[in-house]
């Protein structure tokens, strides 16, 4: 289930969303005016999520590409100097601690 803000009150948008999670993160791409949804995890279970999403204003679309190991609990930022989203850390399906960076570019995952 989706809501929108409209300044005044609560909308219930009648579109299709990503898979329930908890613990992802979500950051805005002002270049290509799109949400990026990445990782999560499902609550109670070691499952945690690698596949990424975007929200366009109108719709979620799931990329199919290959991104980052699945995590949940990790940092995202839109770099504004690259034009590149950045994923660093979190925590992997055995709970363990990761401390790897990759960058979105809007088309691609790259590991640094």
């Amino acid at each position: 289930m989706l809501w929108e803000w409209n300044g005044t009150h609560w909308n219930r948008l009648d579109v299709s969303v990503p898979p329930g999670r908890t613990n992802h993160s979500m950051v805005l791409d002002p270049v290509r005016r799109r949400i990026v949804l990445y990782g999560g995890g499902i609550s109670g279970s070691d499952f945690v999520f690698s596949d990424t999403w975007e929200w366009d204003g109108e719709a979620w679309t799931e990329l199919d590409i290959s991104g980052p190991p699945g995590r949940e609990m990790l940092g995202m930022i839109f770099d504004p100097q690259s034009k590149r989203i950045f994923v660093v850390g979190g925590r992997g399906p055995n709970r363990e601690t990761l401390k790897d960076v990759w960058s979105f570019d809007g088309s691609a995952w790259r590991r640094h």
